[in-house]
């Protein structure tokens, strides 16, 4: 036996701008915020310092510093290496048969 729902009141809707935050969204929010927080601080001030501290991280600094490569320069096109840089990469796609415009 089925209901017959036509006489009961129509729900009452409301549109997505007048129904706000409630406050258990803006809490979960919150929270959301503080998780993500968190694991942004845990690999800032966690993973990164002691990925610093790898043999590979450390003999690319020791690099840098022999061949006079300030690291805070290292995309800028005023770097005393680029020259060097560029002909290393044009040697390396010469001997792979790539060039410039293959790899754009």
């Amino acid at each position: 036996m089925s209901q017959n729902h036509c006489c009961s009141p129509p729900a009452k809707r409301t549109s997505s701008s007048q129904q706000g935050l409630s406050a258990g969204s803006t809490r979960r929010g919150i929270w959301w915020l503080v998780g993500i927080l968190s694991c942004v601080g845990a690999v800032w001030l966690g993973l990164l310092p002691k990925l610093a501290e790898t043999d590979a991280v450390r003999r690319r600094a020791e690099r840098n510093e022999r061949l006079g490569i300030d690291p805070t320069a290292m995309f800028y096109s005023e770097h005393d290496g680029l020259e060097r840089w560029v002909g290393d990469v044009k040697r390396a796609q010469r001997g792979t048969g790539l060039t410039t415009r293959s790899v754009q």
